[in-house]
């Protein structure tokens, strides 16, 4: 029993400190946008969704190192479909109910794109090119964020002088969350062995769930700021970066993939994201009816995905 609590104990010690860390990385990240004069859209689908994927992406990261590319994909397609289902539902069920379809369907697409991209890679993989094809596609997606941002600019050049004091607490933040990160993969591997689970299933359910708390905990805070454009971009910026910028680092270190056990998890990426293009793209909006439907089929992946593997 005792060989069970440990690595559990250790797990959510460790998701704590990445979730406070990264929390914090979050506010320092987005003061020094606000210092820099980037545009609140540009911090919602960039910077913001980028900071609340570190997580992911340090743990995928580590996990490739380590030679647990299975749990690397677990982790980012089962953050990939918390981002979807849970964040995104959770977020439409609070009142982000005024998203329209103009609002959403580029970035939605462009996620729809990744998200086949990414799982062909799955399916056909072609080594650390494919890595590398998916760093390419985040670097374009941040430039096409950043010149959509000059275009549109109205944000005043802020303060000046106050760049260190934020860069320099945003360092310290990272540091702990990777610190918090390598606690989580040494743990979840010990766990699957003991539970006789497959990695890719850790890494979907409790790893991806507490690497996705960022994104909830951001979006949350930016619905209760009435800010919900950059609540729903945050969830679906954060599933862009996680299917490029983590999938492609992880793939680029170690693309050694097992296909199998991620069937199940393509399945359910792919429904999820069929879902999502419905409500934005047929119904236009996200309602928060369809905010308790994506709960709902986040609460049957748990379920069919968990209890298939155990």
């Amino acid at each position: 029993m005792i060989d069970f609590a440990i690595p559990l104990i250790l797990i959510l010690t460790g998701l704590i400190f990445i979730f406070k860390a990264a929390e914090k990385s979050i506010e320092n990240a987005v003061e020094l946008a606000r210092t820099l004069g980037i545009s609140e859209l540009t911090i919602g689908f960039i910077l913001v969704s980028t900071a609340t994927s570190l997580p992911e992406f340090f743990v995928s990261i580590t996990a490739a190192l380590k030679g647990s590319s299975d749990l690397s994909v677990g982790n980012v397609f089962g953050a990939n479909i918390s981002d979807i289902l849970f964040v995104l539902g959770v977020a439409a069920v609070l009142g982000a109910t005024a998203i329209k379809r103009k609002d959403l369907k580029e970035l939605v697409l462009i996620m729809l794109a990744t998200s086949a991209i990414s799982l062909l890679f799955v399916i056909y993989n072609p080594g650390r090119i494919s890595g590398i094809i998916l760093l390419v596609i985040f670097a374009f997606y941040i430039r096409w964020m950043l010149q959509k941002d000059i275009s549109d600019r109205k944000q005043k050049p802020a303060r000046k002088g106050k760049l260190f004091e934020p860069f320099a607490k945003f360092a310290l933040f990272i540091s702990i969350v990777i610190l918090g990160s390598q606690l989580v993969v040494e743990n979840a591997i010990k766990l699957s062995f003991l539970l006789g689970i497959t990695q890719t299933v850790i890494g979907a359910t409790l790893v991806s769930i507490g690497t996705t708390l960022p994104e909830l905990s951001v979006s949350i805070s930016a619905i209760r700021k009435k800010a919900e454009k950059m609540a729903i971009g945050n969830a679906v910026g954060s599933s862009i970066v996680n299917l490029t910028l983590v999938f492609g680092a992880s793939l680029a270190i170690n693309p050694q993939i097992s296909f199998a056990p991620a069937i199940k998890l393509i399945i359910f990426s792919v429904l999820a994201n069929l879902l999502l293009l419905y409500f934005v793209i047929v119904k236009g909006k996200l309602t928060k009816r369809d905010g308790f439907v994506l709960i709902g089929a986040y609460a049957l992946f748990l379920i069919v995905f968990a209890t298939g593997n155990m």
